[in-house]
């Protein structure tokens, strides 16, 4: 019997999705849609055709959500068109910030490894703060427009506290250098 186009179109796209499951090799709980004996199966009214957004595809999107997968990803894991995902997020808006949500936890779960490392690692720490904290705790440039040369020595003073900066007021104004005799 020959296949039609469409079909030949929806058996590609289902050996896409298989292929791309198979790449991302998230765990698969193994249980059938059609168990009526699974805690996860819900009882469905046998007029129309069936809804592909059961429990488990549900699960499925759950998992990929929590990988951080976008929603392309996450459908292609589940085994359903993104159009069918879009759909539901608008029929059910509860699904959609649950969706938003769960997004979210991979970078919830950095966060957390980070601030636990910040523990152990000072040079971490310090870089965290850098980036967090940038006025406080970032590296400063210092330009020094003057007529005198400027040498590795006098930053060293001015590291040291040796030599104080003299300058200031909303202007940018030249800044002054003023060495302290010891």
């Amino acid at each position: 019997m020959a296949r039609t186009k469409k079909a030949d179109e929806a058996a590609k796209k289902k050996e896409e999705r298989t292929r791309a499951l198979a790449e991302l090799q998230m765990p698969d709980d193994g249980w059938d849609e059609d168990d009526s004996g699974h805690e996860n199966y819900i009882k469905r009214d046998k007029r129309g055709r069936p809804t592909v957004m059961t429990k488990q595809t549900l699960d499925k999107l759950r998992v990929a959500f929590k990988f951080g997968c976008p929603d392309e990803e996450a459908c292609i894991y589940a085994g359903i068109d993104p159009q069918t995902l879009y759909t539901y997020c608008k029929k059910y808006p509860d699904f959609s910030s649950e969706k938003e949500e769960l997004k979210q936890s991979p970078v919830l779960i950095a966060r957390s490894t980070v601030v636990n490392a910040l523990k152990s690692s000072t040079p971490d720490a310090w870089e965290y703060l850098r980036r967090k904290r940038k006025k406080e705790f970032a590296e400063a440039k210092i330009e020094i427009p003057t007529d005198e040369t400027v040498t590795a020595d006098d930053l060293e003073k001015l590291d040291r506290g040796d030599i104080q900066v003299i300058g200031g007021g909303k202007k940018p104004a030249p800044i002054k250098i003023k060495k302290f005799k010891k």
